[in-house]
């Protein structure tokens, strides 16, 4: 990781673009393979570029957007809204599970004294776990 090595010999799809496949196939290093459904291949800006217009616009952002509790919320929310949203059959077990453990924090929320980002937080960790997806954070 310290020199790099790893990044440069992943694969980062986004997230977006895959919407509807069903497998991204590694072709080369970077966020370029084929998406399943069609076969097609799929080129997207390097990581490093994302991340690094990530933080263009985390500058550009006022003090309430920058904020570490306000981007957790909002993750949590956006997260939820594609689980309400998902229409895929083979996720909505998962979803259904997950959904019910969101309302465990949710009550948990209201039975402790605890700051709210910690609950967003939670619930994020919730998502991930279902999912079976590693969550990573950019500081």
């Amino acid at each position: 990781m310290k020199l790099s090595s790893v990044v440069a010999n992943s694969t980062f799809p986004d997230v977006i673009r895959l919407a509807g496949q069903h497998s991204w196939y590694y072709d080369q290093p970077g966020a370029a393979g084929i998406v399943n459904r069609s076969f097609e291949r799929l080129r997207i800006l390097p990581l490093e570029t994302r991340v690094a217009r990530l933080i263009g616009e985390h500058r550009n952002a006022t003090e309430e957007q920058q904020s570490p509790s306000a981007a957790l919320a909002e993750l949590a929310s956006t997260l939820e809204a594609i689980v309400v949203e998902g229409s895929d059959s083979a996720e909505q077990a998962r979803a259904a599970y997950l959904v019910e453990e969101w309302r465990r924090i949710s009550s948990l929320a209201n039975q402790i004294d605890a700051p709210p980002a910690l609950f967003s937080f939670l619930r994020i960790e919730a998502f991930a776990m279902y999912f079976n997806l590693a969550w990573l954070t950019i500081a």
